[in-house]
């Protein structure tokens, strides 16, 4: 389980717990989210197939290879 809590206000945070994960490419994983706020509780159930997840991670390290690229060539221009 995973803990986010707010930084300036204690009294808010979020709980994130892994249901399941199958690794089969056609599966996925579930999680349910808690969240808490000054005495209210608001929960949650998702789920996403590894398809998806892929995807996002596939997103995610291009635009950081492309980032990388950009400041290196920012890198060489000033130097």
């Amino acid at each position: 389980m995973a803990k986010l809590q707010d930084h300036y206000d204690t009294n808010k945070f979020l709980n994130m717990e892994f249901i399941y994960r199958d690794n089969r490419p056609d599966q996925g994983c579930s999680f349910k989210i808690t969240s808490f706020e000054h005495g209210s509780v608001i929960a949650s159930d998702i789920g996403w197939t590894n398809a998806t997840l892929n995807k996002f991670i596939e997103i995610i390290n291009f635009r950081l290879r492309e980032s990388i690229f950009l400041f290196m060539n920012l890198l060489r221009s000033l130097f």
